[in-house]
């Protein structure tokens, strides 16, 4: 069976369409015509003559074609690059004090301390590197103070204990 109905089920009437009964629209009233004394009165000059626009200014010129990398008349300041000139010295002496104070002490820590203040005014491209050297500087300088006082804290402890000869 390749119908879709089955045999089995009625098909379902449709339910009879009632129409409701169309009301007409209401009538909409006509406008109102302004009085005569209402209106403004139209002078008897005439409207200005016809003005022409100006014309519009001409275009600017075409910019001028940039050089090519291999143009052999173009100076080579025309492609000097934007990056700052000048080595970071500063900054990376900060950043080898900062490390070399992590593992040797006190003095690398003071370097890099004063080189990196120094090459964060002086050398603000290479942020990097004295921000490093900074941080290392003062991590370096905590670690010595640390050490420093739990030496002087044990030998405080210590000294009560002691004999007083060797």
């Amino acid at each position: 069976m390749a119908s879709d109905q089955r045999d089995d089920i009625p098909p379902i009437p449709a339910p009879p369409v009632a129409l409701a009964p169309v009301e007409p629209l209401p009538a909409v009233p006509a406008p109102i015509a302004p009085k005569a004394s209402d209106t403004p009165s139209v002078s008897d000059t005439p409207p200005p003559p016809y003005q022409p626009v100006p014309p519009a200014p001409p275009a600017p010129p075409a910019p001028p074609a940039y050089p090519t990398p291999y143009d052999p008349a173009v100076p080579l300041s025309a492609y000097a690059s934007t990056q700052p000139s000048g080595a970071p010295g500063l900054s990376i002496a900060a950043l080898i004090c900062g490390i070399v104070a992590v593992a040797l002490g006190p003095l690398a820590s003071v370097g890099a301390i004063i080189t990196g203040h120094l090459a964060s005014k002086r050398e603000p491209h290479a942020r990097g590197m004295w921000l490093t050297g900074l941080i290392l500087g003062y991590v370096g300088l905590g670690f010595f103070v640390l050490a420093f006082g739990f030496y002087v804290l044990l030998f405080a402890v210590a000294a009560p204990f002691s004999s007083g000869s060797y």
